[in-house]
């Protein structure tokens, strides 16, 4: 593209009084013209190399000196870079004339389209904002508004984004973005195994949370093992998350309780013990029995699930007493509406001598 400018100073006409010979005077300044090569763009930027031809010319004295004048190309962007060109003639007028060039080269660069990254995974879970931005080196730049999104849930969200800078370059893209504000639905708990007794664990557990998700897709389930406390309201709480980031909890309850019989089987005690159990739904009654040699020497209905057991008690017609140093076995049964149900435990312990008794054994001895 070819532009001429012509740049020229208001002539000056000097009148001499009448009689007065009339020699030549030049009373007008040089004349400069501007030749332009290059595109020019938008809002006075040029977007190709450009080449300024200044020809400055005086038709009258002719020229005496010229400074700034020529052919220069501009090649590097610029943000406005100043040319001028000056012209003296033979009358000793001089002229200057200034050329202001803007040059941008190169369409802007899309940087971002939406107001923050996405949530997780590439994916979004709540409202996208856009604010769609480019950059150039030089010169300013816009783009075009776009609605924020909230849903449905997709895949694929078409998103189309036009931007422009000052100099009237422009540049397009399409954008896809995936989308799922719905957490994971259907989460299960899956227990390692059943429960050891009436409804009780009484080791280690492994609690699995399964579940789906038919946009995202599962990312991660909470597996944990359990190890105690001991308790009838145990609890675990655990999740599955999908590839955008959300998350559905849930919590497994059960009961607990290591060993379900206490006290533990083996345990030494040097006063009668305190047999305590888990309590089993429903139970009327609970029916223990102590042995002892393969023989029965206690059988009690107690309503509650323990039982304080005495030194000495009576059973069958007989009395009957804790041995020292002896170990006894214990049961118990829950009973049930329709009867008893299946054994709810074992343990066992042994009546040990107390230490002083048996600091006074050894004197005796």
């Amino acid at each position: 593209m070819r532009v001429r400018l012509a740049f020229a100073a208001v002539a000056v006409t000097l009148l001499l009084p009448a009689g007065v010979a009339q020699s030549q005077v030049d009373t007008s300044p040089p004349v400069i013209v501007l030749e332009i090569r290059g595109a020019l763009g938008e809002n006075g930027w040029h977007i190709e190399n450009t080449t300024l031809e200044w020809k400055p010319s005086d038709p009258e004295s002719q020229l005496r000196t010229t400074t700034g004048c020529g052919v220069t190309t501009v090649s590097e962007e610029t943000a406005g870079t100043s040319f001028t060109c000056t012209a003296e003639n033979n009358a000793g007028l001089r002229f200057s004339a200034t050329y202001v060039v803007k040059l941008d080269k190169f369409a802007p660069r899309i940087d971002r389209v939406t107001a923050r990254p996405p949530d997780a995974n590439g994916w979004f879970n709540h409202r996208i904002d856009f604010a769609p931005e480019a950059a150039d080196s030089i010169s300013d730049t816009s783009c075009n508004s776009i609605p924020s999104y909230g849903g449905p849930n997709t895949r694929r969200l078409r998103i189309v984004v036009r931007c422009r800078d000052e100099a009237g370059h422009r540049v397009s893209a399409e954008r896809f973005y995936k989308y799922d504000e719905t957490p994971p639905r259907r989460v299960r708990i899956v227990r390692g195994r059943p429960p050891d007794r009436y409804g009780w664990y009484s080791h280690k557990l492994r609690i699995r949370f399964v579940g789906r998700d038919g946009m995202s897709g599962i990312a991660a389930c909470t597996s944990r093992m359990y190890r105690g406390p001991n308790t009838a309201r145990a609890a675990v709480r655990g999740s599955c998350r999908d590839r955008a980031g959300n998350e559905t909890f849930r919590t497994a309850r059960f009961r607990y309780s290591k060993p379900l019989l206490t006290p533990a089987a083996g345990t030494l005690l040097e006063s009668p013990p305190l047999l305590d159990w888990v309590s089993v739904p429903n139970a009327r009654r609970y029916n223990v029995q102590l042995w002892h040699d393969g023989r029965k020497l206690l059988s009690r209905w107690p309503r509650g699930s323990r039982f304080d057991l005495d030194r000495r008690w009576r059973y069958a017609g007989r009395a009957r007493i804790l041995m020292r140093g002896e170990e006894y076995t214990w049961y118990v049964w829950p009973r049930l509406r329709g009867g008893y149900g299946e054994l709810l435990g074992r343990s066992s312990f042994t009546f040990r001598r107390r230490a002083a008794e048996s600091a006074t054994a050894r004197a005796s001895t």
